[in-house]
């Protein structure tokens, strides 16, 4: 009985962190859709953190179950595996941004194009600030066109935009510093990766 009033806490905040985010869910809330006392949450849970805390562990127990048996078998090439994981990757993302934000149910799509297509623009304008550099500096890309050099500026511009969201989810959002460094230390190598394919 008593695992399945804790599964039901936890199943009940998973389904208002969906709902209405992980930021604008109170434990108040959880117990109201849940029908029982906020006491009785606190003798199954500390605190909202550890809820979400509980989530995540199953899910990562989800995750070995299905996943891990995909990524040993033998059928499958190393390229095959290796998009399941990007894949799976991409979908726990978006998942975890759902969970913490709130979804974009009620945003319209046009908004969404129109963000896109200023970042798209922004993207351009960087692409052409680290060709200025590399000619600046007189870095040998090789035997390109100037088509794949940007191309792959482009590529770079993308990974370091994912490094930067990575980072910033796993730090104080109040202390950025710590994210700035670990980007220093980790662009150069990105960038002999992809632009200079070293």
């Amino acid at each position: 009985m008593e695992e399945n009033l804790k599964d039901k806490i936890r199943d009940t905040a998973l389904e208002l962190f969906k709902k209405i985010s992980y930021a604008k869910t109170s434990v108040s809330d959880i117990a109201n859709e849940t029908g029982i006392g906020k006491g009785t949450i606190y003798l199954y849970y500390k605190s909202k953190e550890e809820i979400l805390t509980d989530i995540m562990n199953e899910k990562i127990a989800e995750i070995n179950t299905k996943k891990l048996p995909v990524y040993f078998n033998n059928e499958l090439n190393f390229e095959e595996k290796l998009q399941d994981f990007i894949s799976f990757l991409t979908d726990t993302f978006l998942e975890m941004k759902t969970l913490l934000f709130g979804s974009f149910d009620n945003i319209k799509g046009k908004i969404i194009k129109d963000v896109f297509s200023s970042y798209n623009t922004h993207k351009d304008d960087i692409i052409v600030f680290l060709s200025e550099i590399i000619i600046y500096e007189k870095i040998d890309l090789g035997p390109i066109s100037e088509q794949e050099k940007n191309e792959r500026l482009g590529e770079f511009f993308h990974f370091m935009l994912g490094r930067i969201t990575l980072y910033v989810l796993e730090t104080d959002w109040d202390n950025i510093e710590p994210v700035k460094v670990k980007l220093q230390n980790v662009c150069y190598r990105l960038f002999n990766a992809i632009v200079l394919q070293n």
